[in-house]
């Protein structure tokens, strides 16, 4: 499999508008998930993450939302959710949640 390291000039000419590149002024690691939530996995990055007092965006699916809604309501009411947690899905042209 080829990944790209580096976003390939063209595509940068292209998007001349957009940022590309921001000075670093620490050392900082951006961390996200896909395709969650699982009832399992979700709840143990959630459980490391806050062990280390990390934060992360989360990417749900919509079906796996509507299959466990469990694992998003459990951290929301502990508080974490508007913190950890960025949900991006649509259902039926509406927003879940």
């Amino acid at each position: 499999m080829f990944y790209l390291v580096k976003t390939p000039k063209w595509v940068r000419k292209l998007f001349a508008g957009s940022i590309w590149e921001l000075p670093a002024t620490q050392k900082v690691i951006y961390l996200s998930f896909d395709d969650g939530p699982h009832p399992v996995i979700t709840s143990f990055v959630l459980d490391e993450l806050n062990k280390f007092g990390a934060k992360a965006t989360f990417f749900c699916v919509g079906k796996n939302v509507a299959e466990h809604p469990e694992v998003l309501t459990g951290y929301w009411n502990r508080g974490m959710l508007l913190e950890t947690i960025l949900l991006i899905t649509w259902m039926a042209g509406k927003p879940v949640m």
